[in-house]
């Protein structure tokens, strides 16, 4: 996440002309950590909160709010495992159009393994004609 903002970073304060002028970066800078302190902060106040009803107080629907409190945490596995079956998939992808251009290489050769068998003997019938 915090890669297209290096990247603004290093185009600002580059030896290159950039297009973002340094007051743009610092108030991009300046937003984004208020962005993230201001979520943080409310995070952990709604936490805390939904948190202190479910452990202090019974109510219809609990354990099904107790659940949903737990499933930020396993949203980063599901994530990862969905990334890792993305990239699995891209592998077999990849794999299989090794496969079928090593297929395609080999007709190539056999074409010109043919193509040179044939050039060979029109090489070699027209030696024979060159000879009188």
């Amino acid at each position: 996440m915090a890669l297209p903002l290096i990247g603004v970073l290093l185009a600002a304060f580059g030896t290159d002309t950039a297009d973002i002028a340094g007051r743009d970066i610092a108030r991009y800078a300046l937003t984004s950590v208020w962005l993230a302190l201001l979520v943080g902060c409310l995070t952990a106040v709604a936490g805390t909160t939904a948190a202190w009803l479910v452990v202090m107080h019974r109510f219809p629907g609990r354990g099904v709010f107790a659940w949903a409190l737990a499933l930020p945490l396993a949203l980063w596995a599901l994530n990862l495992a969905g990334e890792r079956a993305q990239t699995h998939l891209r592998l077999q992808n990849l794999e299989a159009a090794q496969e079928a251009h090593s297929a395609q290489l080999k007709a190539v050769e056999k074409t010109l393994e043919s193509l040179d068998t044939t050039a060979r003997f029109i090489l070699r019938d027209l030696d024979a004609l060159r000879r009188p």
